[in-house]
């Protein structure tokens, strides 16, 4: 009786062994894959090695920032479509802003290429040349967007957070609202709530449970808008464009 219970007991514990094992060996895979994943979508293509007839995709994307009084402008391309290898412009081929070619360039873990930074609320004119000189133009003006303002409040209860923001209606479904809270001590903690319609923002105690009474944070609303593709598009590819208006508090957690 005694060697079948040890028999019971180490099968058991060879099963368990087996199981911790499978599932490690499971995690592993999981997190090679998700590396992996993050690794493709940083993947470029040099814009020169393309055949001149392959026609590309054009993302362009603005923010004005009413608090700071600054625009960022970004821009990003793809070969054939949307889902077509990441471009970076080599050769003749070049992208300006204001007839700006000077750009902030990354292509670790970010939704675009290229960047541009104003002080000021700029409206923005991209202009793309292609390898063979053809040119497109597109322009995004902060009266394409829908400006947002966040009211006069000073503090945010951990009990929860409701006000209404104030600003130009959306009269259709291609606008979207964005709230984070961002703590000043850790900016890796976000606290992040999509709003697709209405006027209400509201968080509730289990959303602010990871921020502490005292501690100061910055509330930021985004008013996305979907300008749809480019007016001057390169053949069937198409592409997309977004202005986002931003709105900014600081901010003390209270009881």
């Amino acid at each position: 009786m005694l060697n079948i219970k040890i028999n019971k007991m180490q099968k058991s514990k060879s099963i368990n062994n087996n199981i911790h094992s499978y599932l490690g060996y499971m995690l592993n895979i999981l997190c090679l894959f998700l590396l992996l994943s993050l690794l493709s979508s940083c993947a470029k293509v040099e814009s020169h090695l393309l055949d001149s007839e392959v026609s590309v995709f054009q993302d362009y994307y603005v923010t004005f920032n009413k608090t700071k009084n600054t625009t960022v402008a970004e821009a990003d391309f793809r070969a054939k479509d949307e889902k077509g290898p990441r471009l970076q412009l080599s050769g003749p081929s070049e992208i300006k802003v204001n007839d700006r070619e000077n750009y902030e360039f990354s292509n670790i873990f970010t939704l675009h290429f290229y960047k541009w930074k104003y002080n000021s609320i700029t409206d923005v004119e991209f202009v793309y040349k292609k390898e063979h000189g053809k040119i497109f133009k597109n322009t995004i003006k902060s009266s394409d967007g829908l400006w947002i303002s966040i009211p006069s409040i000073t503090t945010i209860s951990k009990k929860g957070l409701q006000f209404d923001w104030s600003g130009q209606e959306s009269d259709g479904e291609n606008s979207s609202i964005i709230c984070t809270i961002v703590p000043k001590s850790n900016e890796n903690t976000r606290i992040l709530s999509l709003f697709k319609h209405g006027r209400t923002v509201q968080l509730t105690s289990e959303n602010l449970k990871l921020l502490n009474v005292g501690e100061e944070v910055t509330l930021t609303l985004r008013r996305m808008v979907d300008l749809g593709s480019p007016k001057e598009a390169d053949g069937g590819a198409g592409g997309k464009m977004f202005v986002v208006m931003e709105d900014q508090k600081d901010l003390r957690i209270t009881n």
